[in-house]
């Protein structure tokens, strides 16, 4: 694998609101306050931080009736606005998933003329304080599913079963098929909540057929993997998102925190960087098993990226998309994009600092959601600060003056 390059992302896959822009110049790669495309995509990765962080408002424990609910979601959201530096009035709630479902907020995003430009769908993951809806058994079947037969991806069962009762009796294919004409569409969460993002966005394009065009980058942010490429029906495709038909890897955000030589562990769950596969490998007879289920790249579509599960290649999922290591420093904040499955593998996997007591707990802490909405606004802010911040940017990444 390469050097892992600290940058932003390419400016031509994304089109989100800048910092210092209205709504409605969604899609324009104009400068920003930074002077560089590279605050856009800043910007929405740090909105879709906030936003969720908000949606963990939803919970039975705060919320006890709808009334309650509601006024403490509008508040949440418009907190997360201010942080993302929009102004008032921009972001509207247009539904709330109760806890019963699962739950997830639909934040419309509006321009000065108060026209819908953007839709957010944010999922939350799982709270302590519902602990009778963290659907254990739903979540406990693991084994890949396809999403539509003969389209590429598979998901995680239980994911998928939990993504499609909410896409279809949650509300959420409404929410995209009556999406105003000219407005775009954005999934994200933390944790769990970005699991369902990911595959709110499958349903949404191998369902549904929702143009490309129309989406922005689905943002996650500590999140389990749980799409791969479907070894039963290879295609050439090197990644999902191709296989999704979207512009660019760009288009799915993935986003790991690391501080103090650990990392939040949850993302590499169901990985060969997990600490099960690993035991595996180790264990005399699953080994055996590894070995008899790879299989030799010519025996695929070239250049296909599929693999089959349990093999030396693949546990059960993959890495999709562009997989952003965020690192924390008395520099600054750092956002290091791993250009290759194998560099994102190999940040993921547990080091021995790790295996301590204190080495749990602190990688555990980089699991909360406000420290990855933290650092998203660390980012923001360096990103407002300086023309060409260094830590944020490659060399190669254009940028125009104001």
């Amino acid at each position: 694998a390469g050097p892992r390059r600290a940058r932003a992302l390419s400016a031509r896959a994304l089109s989100p609101s800048s910092i210092d822009q209205p709504p409605n110049n969604r899609g324009s790669t104009s400068s920003t306050s930074g002077g560089s495309t590279a605050s856009v995509w800043v910007s929405h990765a740090h909105l879709m931080a906030q936003l969720s962080d908000a949606v963990y408002a939803v919970n039975r424990t705060d919320t006890p009736s709808e009334a309650v609910l509601s006024a403490k979601i509008k508040t949440e959201v418009e907190r997360a606005g201010r942080e993302a530096g929009l102004g008032r009035g921009a972001l509207t709630v247009v539904q709330v998933a109760t806890p019963e479902q699962w739950p997830f907020v639909a934040v419309d995003e509006r321009d000065a003329s108060g026209a819908v430009v953007a839709r957010h769908v944010v999922c939350r993951g799982v709270s302590m304080r519902d602990a009778d809806v963290w659907l254990g058994p739903r979540l406990g079947r693991a084994l890949p599913r396809q999403i539509s037969p003969g389209d590429g991806v598979v998901c995680h069962a239980g994911v998928l079963d939990l993504a499609e009762h909410l896409f279809d009796a949650g509300g959420v294919r409404a929410l995209v098929e009556e999406l105003p004409p000219t407005a775009k569409l954005s999934f994200a969460g933390h944790s769990l909540g970005g699991s369902i993002a990911c595959a709110f966005l499958a349903l949404a394009r191998l369902r549904l057929r929702f143009p490309s065009e129309r989406l922005l980058p689905c943002c996650t942010f500590g999140s389990p993997p749980v799409l791969a490429l479907d070894f039963a029906a290879p295609t050439a495709s090197d990644d999902v998102t191709s296989t999704l038909g979207l512009p660019g890897r760009d288009f799915l955000q993935a986003f790991v925190l690391k501080s103090q030589l650990v990392s939040d562990p949850v993302p590499r769950l169901w990985l060969t960087a997990d600490p099960f596969f690993g035991l595996m490998e180790s264990a005399l007879g699953l080994s055996a098993l590894l070995d008899w289920r790879s299989t030799p790249r010519e025996a695929l579509p070239s250049s296909s990226g599929a693999r089959p599960i349990l093999s030396r290649e693949r546990f059960l999922f993959q890495t999709c998309g562009t997989i952003n290591l965020i690192t924390s420093s008395a520099a600054g904040t750092r956002c290091e994009e791993l250009a290759t499955a194998d560099e994102a593998l190999d940040a993921l996997r547990a080091r021995p600092e790790e295996r301590t007591p204190a080495g749990v707990l602190r990688s555990l802490l980089c699991h909360s959601r406000r420290a990855y909405a933290a650092s998203l606004a660390a980012l923001h802010a360096e990103s407002r600060a300086a023309s060409t911040p260094s830590s944020l940017l490659d060399k190669e990444t254009p940028r125009k003056s104001r």
